[in-house]
């Protein structure tokens, strides 16, 4: 029976480690699409990206409860989308960088957990480093998100009344909880090493 469960957990590592190597892929894919964009992009010239009566009166509105912004009368018929694009091309890289450090730390849990090793010493190293990332995003997303949307506005004439700024409570929490599960798989292979010394 239990060699049954064994099995069957195995099966399923099998299958969930080929659809992250899907995935993998394709935020490589994206990434390097991505970076060729913005190269493009650079050397495109200008009026390519020029959009003409854009917006003109007054607006005031907030986002998320972070950012509050208003429209002036002062914003011009033309907003220039290059900058704009420029810079949001590095925040999406940032961010498929985060997924795909992650991605591979999960890819090599798994080869252990289909080669029958979960307390393998790698395993509490690379959780270790997916808590170090979880941790650092929570804080370095957090503050790009900021400097871009305010770039962005700033760009198309917004004018900025305030800004806030708090870490992704959730991505710090997760970051946390698997800052303790590395210590967990640590503990889990000096225990096995001991049996393993033992028998």
């Amino acid at each position: 029976m239990e060699k049954n469960n064994l099995e069957k957990m195995n099966q399923g590592a099998r299958v969930v480690a080929k659809v992250l190597q899907v995935v993998f892929w394709l935020f490589i894919v994206v990434g390097g699409f991505l970076i060729i964009g913005g190269i493009v992009v650079h050397f495109m010239p200008d009026h390519y990206f020029v959009i003409s009566d854009f917006y003109k009166g007054d607006l005031v509105f907030e986002i998320e409860g972070l950012f509050k912004y208003e429209f002036t009368n002062e914003l011009g018929r033309e907003v220039m989308l290059k900058p704009i694009i420029l810079l949001v091309i590095p925040g999406l890289l940032l961010s498929i960088l985060f997924y795909l450090i992650n991605l591979r730390q999960l890819k090599l849990i798994l080869k252990t957990v289909i080669e029958n090793r979960p307390f393998d010493e790698k395993n509490s190293k690379s959780l270790f480093i997916m808590s170090m990332t979880f941790i650092a995003a929570s804080f370095i997303f957090e503050i790009t998100g900021t400097i871009i949307f305010s770039k962005i506005f700033e760009t198309i004439g917004i004018v900025g009344k305030g800004y806030t700024f708090t870490p992704d409570f959730t991505m710090l929490f997760t970051g946390i909880l698997l800052f303790i599960l590395s210590g967990v798989f640590k503990y889990g292979n000096y225990l096995q090493e001991e049996y393993d010394e033992t028998v």
